[in-house]
């Protein structure tokens, strides 16, 4: 009698698992997560990789979107996502875009990121105006577009300086960032 309690408690517990988790997680591929139906239009310029989850960063005709994509037995959901538009024109006229993407709770931490104009920008850092910390980033570059991501640790109001170099090492932008850093539960 009692394995057959235990049997049904198990088979009960994982039809629930099934039903709540797995059954969300439709999608074979990040691709197919965010729903990239036509590839001459959309492109996924980069994902990157986070602690159980992956930030897609793809570019649709004129304009960006972004997107938290978790990952659970195999299997993919988008969490969050937002687009920006004519981001490449923002993009020349200032030099370097700067975009805020929340905290997703249990998933991942704020990202900073945006788009390089300035084709001659080669360095770009992030100073934390409270610590004086400097924090390198990445320039990421895929088919000409230029992209930077930085995941953050703490973002409490906390204000940034977002600094660009030329490869001489001479400033060409500056700009202070300052958000109101929130963590958010997931949209989807």
């Amino acid at each position: 009698m009692r394995n057959k309690i235990i049997i049904v408690v198990l088979a009960a517990s994982l039809l629930i698992v099934y039903f709540f988790f797995v059954n969300e997680y439709q999608a074979q591929s990040i691709e197919e997560a965010l729903d990239l139906t036509n590839p001459s239009v959309d492109e996924i310029i980069h994902i990157e990789a986070l602690e159980g989850s992956y930030f897609a960063v793809s570019k649709r005709s004129d304009y960006l979107h972004a997107a938290l994509v978790n990952k659970l037995f195999g299997r993919y959901k988008t969490m969050y996502s937002g687009v920006h538009g004519d981001i490449e024109i923002v993009a020349e006229v200032f030099g370097v875009t700067d975009s805020y993407f929340p905290g997703i709770k249990y998933a991942s931490k704020p990202l900073l990121y945006g788009v390089i104009g300035n084709s001659e920008i080669s360095k770009l850092e992030l100073f934390n105006t409270e610590s004086n910390e400097v924090i390198k980033i990445d320039i990421i570059e895929k088919d000409g577009f230029r992209l930077w991501i930085k995941s953050l640790k703490n973002t409490a109001d906390i204000g940034y300086i977002l600094k660009g170099y030329n490869e001489t090492g001479i400033e060409l932008i500056s700009r202070k960032l300052k958000f109101k850093p929130r963590e958010i539960k997931s949209t989807y």
